[in-house]
């Protein structure tokens, strides 16, 4: 959406506002693009951005689905509803209970090997979108996998990374660590929401960085990613 910008100027900085009314913009996947015609050659930009995030519905899904822990005959899923609410994936036909707190995880089995199947998150009145996954091979196939990290709060170059992840198609990504700055909420709602168009269906076996471990959310990390450090 366009909106008006409403400058305040001094001798010496020119400060541009730009006020976005609640409900301008979708959930994510924005951009904010600059253009600017300086009087002389040098100009320098700080751009910030300055907002609260509007409430979510209850069954809403904030988090995930996201996909850990592949084996030959299934997977786990995991995702957070923004309050607790009974909520469930539904794996080829097949319902399994992620339970009715704010944290949902299920564990697929019984599946066959290197195959394909489809499933989605279903969450009080929220239903996702079906997303494909492949089951692990028997020994002895090739992988194709991707090895990354330490993207902290690098958003647009993240974005970029999960972008091409995606067209790749690997078989399942490693992230090495340091996915935060300081392992705050914030940071790790950002974190999921960049990542969620690979890890819907591209499974993760993720390492704790010291961004997550030096700031006591030890945790928290165990909470987001059970199967951290322990493949």
């Amino acid at each position: 959406p366009r909106s008006t910008l409403f400058p305040y100027t001094t001798l010496f900085r020119s400060v541009q506002t730009l006020f976005i009314g609640a409900g301008m913009m979708p959930s994510s996947q924005n951009v904010l693009a600059i253009e600017i015609h300086p009087l002389t050659a040098t100009v320098a930009i700080d751009a910030k951005l300055d907002g609260d995030r509007a409430a979510a519905a209850p069954g809403a899904i904030v988090k995930g689905p996201y996909l850990l822990k592949p084996s030959a005959d299934g997977v786990k899923a995991q995702w957070q509803t923004a309050s607790a609410v009974a909520s469930q994936a539904i794996v080829n036909g097949r319902t399994y209970d992620g339970g009715t707190g704010q944290w949902h995880s299920v564990t697929v089995t019984g599946l066959e090997p290197d195959h394909s199947y489809s499933y989605h998150v279903e969450s009080g009145d929220a239903l996702t979108d079906d997303a494909p996954f492949v089951t692990a091979p028997l020994v002895g196939k090739r992988l194709r996998f991707a090895v990354f990290g330490d993207n902290r709060t690098e958003g647009d170059v993240h974005r970029q990374l999960v972008e091409g992840l995606v067209q790749e198609a690997p078989d399942f990504v490693i992230n090495t660590g340091d996915m935060v700055g300081e392992s705050t909420e914030s940071e790790w709602q950002t974190f999921f929401e960049i990542e969620h168009p690979l890890l819907v269906s591209t499974p993760m076996f993720p390492a704790m960085g010291n961004h997550e471990h030096d700031y006591g959310e030890d945790d928290r990390f165990a909470q987001l990613l059970p199967s951290g450090n322990s493949w």
